[in-house]
């Protein structure tokens, strides 16, 4: 995994590079590197790399490597690429052509990647990423340069350092946006003139003319449209394991973490681990009487390995503000999307080089789509709904209205996928986008069920076989048969919630229906230390109190409802009060949230 800022020269004419240009950017990227320096974690290299892409030097990059990673920069005669996430720089340049004024493949490269695409000797550069877009493309632009990163702060540093400033500018547009959504619809960042691009469209940059594009074609599945239950099954089964192939090779022989639960998405990448030559272990957050341990660890039993239990561990600080502030430096100053869970560390390694594995928003369960029934009414519903109801009416319309026109642009069969397309474009990636650069700060990621084959098999699953679970049952079936007969906690399998399914059930239906088996850890819980529940009582107080006396508040409660103002300082008093028809979690929930944007808003995670 590697940390990139591109940037493109926008002044200098095709062949009239000066060296009093190349020299500027160099003297730019020099201090750019010197202020992200404090941001980079333990398992990047320290030093980073600066070079010019093309011999003309119309393109720099800066670049920081995990340590035993590839070098950033694969080229040719022709071509040159880079990426983030998975390696697969080579293979861009083996396998991505220009056709007609854009890109195509002319054969697949699967993997979870952002990338950038240039033309040899020449100030044609593309970027793009796949879906979802874990590792997305941030880009801004000046009169005078084109700047591209998987990181914003690094794109906004490099705007800043040209404008003779020391600090990177926030955004202030991105304030109210954080604050209904928890991150961005609209493509803002928290950093002004920075965007991030859209997973249906590639930058593309040619002589200093910046435009958006389709991304480049080739990236589909096989699977048929008329295709049988069967089939779907077969084609999720195939592109979940030939993920799990790439992201073993991404691995490679560095130790990983999975943190494992008792659900589907998590039995399934334990499935995926199984019978491979990889050093793994499993950490389960909770406490032995937990249902969660008690399905992790049987999950655990029937692999043969023994599972840790423990409770998260703190990021710094003495209080709730300070471990919020620490996260966001270690996030990059990007707010979480989950924002309770700021108080905590992130991927927590403790092997040298340790990868993470988890899971993610994943599409193969129809997104934010549940109810195959739903009326266009109930599907504008939910759209709205991903809104916090907390902000003042004015600032909600104006998201909705974005949104609803968004999905008034989709041209669907049917409104239902609308609900799909909201996670594919915008759940199952911005919302991580705080989580994946906290994460990675310490850990190679692995996401195989992010990997954009199973992304293309997922579009050619009907909404039907994602949304009733049938393909992912079947999927898992074929990669962990045994698995089948382990019941679930919170759900059951959507298709067979009320009897079973002859076509799919199959012969453990009745082993999945039965009381969850009650096995205990064997690995004794390794930390007892006492974490105040971020939903606790004092919690909220905690972080009513600290939001009343915050210098930041005048400016944050101006985009509050009235009745949110009123509880905020109700419950800085110690009387925890709701607003109207708003339950107590989410009320401390939004509380969390509003700590969180006045913690970015002081700039003190940038010191």
């Amino acid at each position: 995994m590697t940390l990139f800022l591109t940037v493109i020269d926008r002044t200098v004419a095709e062949g009239a590079t000066t060296f009093e240009v190349a020299a500027r950017i160099r003297d730019l990227l020099t201090k750019t590197s010197e202020s992200y320096q404090r941001f980079i974690g333990r398992d990047y290299e320290r030093e980073p790399k600066t070079l010019a892409a093309t011999k003309r030097q119309h393109v720099h990059v800066l670049s920081w490597t995990r340590y035993r990673s590839g070098p950033p920069l694969a080229s040719n005669n022709n071509y040159w690429a880079m990426s983030a996430g998975h390696h697969v720089g080579p293979r861009l340049i083996e396998c991505v052509r220009p056709q007609g004024g854009s890109l195509v493949y002319s054969q697949p490269v699967w993997g979870q990647y952002a990338a950038v695409f240039g033309i040899a000797d020449s100030a044609q550069v593309y970027a793009w990423n796949t879906t979802p877009a874990l590792e997305s493309v941030h880009w801004g632009s000046t009169e005078e340069y084109v700047v591209i990163s998987n990181r914003p702060l690094l794109a906004a540093l490099y705007l800043a350092h040209a404008k003779g400033l020391k600090a990177p500018e926030l955004s202030p547009d991105y304030l109210p946006e954080y604050l209904y959504y928890g991150y961005s619809i609209t493509g803002q960042t928290p950093f002004k003139d920075v965007r991030t691009l859209s997973v249906n469209s590639a930058l593309a940059v040619s002589n200093g003319r910046v435009s958006l594009r389709s991304i480049p074609s080739g990236l589909h599945s096989s699977l048929g449209y008329d295709h049988t239950l069967e089939e779907g099954a077969d084609a999720l089964a195939s592109a979940l394991t030939n993920a799990m192939d790439r992201t073993e090779q991404e691995i490679h022989d560095r130790p990983l973490q999975l943190r494992l639960s008792g659900g589907k998405d998590s039995r399934l990448l334990l499935g995926l681990l199984r019978n491979r030559q990889l050093d793994y272990r499993v950490v389960t957050y909770g406490q032995e009487s937990d249902v969660d341990v008690q399905l992790a660890s049987h999950l655990c039993e029937m692999v043969g390995i023994d599972g840790e239990v423990r409770f998260p561990r703190l990021a710094d600080g003495e209080t709730i503000a300070t471990r919020i502030t620490t996260t966001l430096r270690e996030s990059g100053g990007m707010p979480p999307s989950e924002p309770h869970t700021a108080q905590y560390r992130g991927a927590d390694p403790e092997k040298p080089n340790e990868a993470i594995m988890l899971g993610q928003w994943p599409l193969y369960k129809g997104g934010m789509a549940h109810n195959l029934g739903a009326s266009s009414h109930t599907v504008r519903r939910r759209l709205r709904e991903q809104g916090a109801a907390f902000v003042h009416p004015s600032i909600a319309q104006v998201f909705d209205q974005h949104l609803l026109a968004w999905a008034e642009q989709s041209a669907l069969s049917e409104d239902i996928e609308k609900l799909y397309l909201f996670a594919r474009e915008f759940r199952s990636g911005r919302y991580l986008h705080a989580h994946v650069e906290h994460y990675s700060r310490s850990s190679m990621l692995a996401y195989p069920i992010a990997d954009a084959e199973v992304t293309a098999v997922c579009d050619a699953l009907t909404m039907e076989e994602k949304v009733s679970e049938r393909a992912l049952f079947g999927a898992l079936y074929r990669i962990w048969p045994e698995v089948m007969k382990v019941p679930l906690d919170r759900s059951q399998w959507k298709f067979e919630r009320n009897q079973k399914d002859p076509e799919l059930s199959g012969p453990l239906y009745e082993e999945r229906r039965r009381p969850i088996p009650s096995t205990r850890p064997r690995n004794p819980i390794q930390s007892r230390m006492v974490v105040v529940s971020e939903y606790s009582d004092a919690a909220a107080i905690e972080l009513a109190t600290h939001l009343m006396h915050s210098e930041h508040y005048v400016e944050l409660s101006s985009y509050l409802s009235e009745d949110m103002k009123d509880a905020v300082a109700k419950t800085s008093s110690g009387e925890i009060v709701p607003p109207p028809a708003m339950s107590r979690k989410m009320f401390i929930k939004h509380l969390w949230r509003l700590a969180v944007a006045d913690r970015w808003l002081s700039r003190e995670w940038f010191v």
